[in-house]
């Protein structure tokens, strides 16, 4: 059994408001220090697989496939032995 950890975020070229609201309203706060806010989507599951290898390339087309846009989106992703 593998870990999947896939974060996902927007291509820097694609605006998100919801970065500039929540980044807006940290400077009302007064955290005014924060620069360049990112927002993504973090995607963790357990995958059975025979090799390590094999779950990578399992996880790769799933975020090809479904779970990432390629036109607006990017990712990286993780996956570990459980025992780890």
């Amino acid at each position: 059994m593998y870990k999947a950890k896939i974060l996902i975020n927007r291509r820097e070229n694609i605006p998100n408001p919801a970065e500039g609201a929540i980044k807006t309203a940290l400077h009302k706060l007064e955290f005014t220090n924060v620069k360049n806010l990112r927002i993504g989507k973090h995607v963790t599951f357990d995958i059975d697989a025979e090799t390590e290898d094999d779950a990578k390339s399992q996880v790769q087309v799933m975020c090809e496939k479904l779970l990432v846009n390629p036109v607006s989106e990017n990712y990286s992703m993780e996956v570990n032995n459980e025992t780890n």
